[in-house]
């Protein structure tokens, strides 16, 4: 998806992860941008704004994705111009990451054609101004980056998540997609080989 303004352009892929899609993002983020941070994207209402290592630990289901300018970057916190409210003044090289989430329809009393729970979409999506060579090719190269943990089903599904909706007939990825037939897990994929990574991700629930 690419919406063409006056200034710019905005370019949004929608995604499907579950926990462990997450993982393999950051990590293939941070293959390239060992600097990379995350933040919440909502309203502040003091300067106590944290910047973190990993999405999971946001307090927002949208979130800032950022390269820092240096390893000894120090966040740049600015009042709204509205007053009462805090801003982190992001680097050029960002994006925002819409984190898919888990639903749970089971207490529905509606007969439903999926199991329930189930992984609904998020996005990611970023913006440049004609002629930004750098931020355009930065974003290009995450868009590249979601291929190397998806696979195209109509939105851009993490292995983890399509190996998820394959167990089960009745899974599916937003209510919509299928598992591809026969698939399997790409096991050479290092992104989710957790003994490749001294990271420590944390343990979470989407």
């Amino acid at each position: 998806m690419v919406k063409r303004r006056k200034s710019g352009v905005t370019k949004g892929r929608t995604i499907a992860f579950d926990e462990r899609d997450e993982i393999a993002f950051v990590r293939i983020l941070r293959e390239k941008y060992p600097t990379v941070k995350f933040t919440d994207t909502k309203y502040h209402y003091d300067q106590n704004i944290e910047a973190h290592d990993w999405p999971s630990l946001c307090n927002d289901n949208r979130v800032s994705v950022f390269v820092p300018y240096t390893e000894n970057w120090k966040p740049l916190i600015l009042p709204s111009k509205s007053g009462g409210r805090y801003h982190l003044h992001l680097p050029r090289l960002h994006f925002y990451y819409d984190r898919p989430q888990w639903y749970d329809w089971s207490r529905s009393e509606k007969n439903w054609a999926f199991e329930s729970p189930f992984i609904n979409a998020g996005e990611i999506h970023g913006s440049y101004r004609h002629g930004d060579d750098e931020k355009r090719l930065f974003l290009n190269s995450v868009w590249r980056m979601v291929t190397k943990i998806t696979k195209n089903l109509g939105t851009w599904c993490g292995y983890s998540a399509i190996d998820y909706v394959s167990k089960a007939p009745r899974r599916l990825i937003s209510g919509i997609y299928h598992a591809p037939d026969g698939w399997q897990f790409p096991t050479n994929c290092p992104y989710y080989q957790d003994d490749l990574w001294d990271d420590d991700p944390p343990k979470f629930k989407m």
